[in-house]
C-alpha cells in the first residue's frame, strides 16, 4: 500500500512540474512577442556540435 502511495505521489509531481514548465514557456512566448525577440533552435545546436567538435 505503501508503495502505491509513492507512486501515486511521484505521478503527481511529475504533472506539477509539466504544468509549471508549460507556464514558464507561455510567460517567455509572451515577453518575447512584447519585445520583438527571436531566436532559433538550431543555431544553438549548430554552436553546441561546433564546441564538441573543438573539445
Amino acid at each position: 500500500m505503501e508503495k502505491m502511495n509513492n507512486v501515486k505521489m511521484n505521478v503527481v509531481k511529475r504533472r506539477r512540474w509539466k504544468i509549471r514548465n508549460i507556464n514558464y514557456i507561455e510567460r517567455l512566448m509572451e515577453i518575447t512577442e512584447n519585445k520583438n525577440i527571436f531566436w532559433r533552435l538550431e543555431e544553438t545546436i549548430e554552436k553546441r556540435k561546433e564546441k564538441d567538435d573543438i573539445i
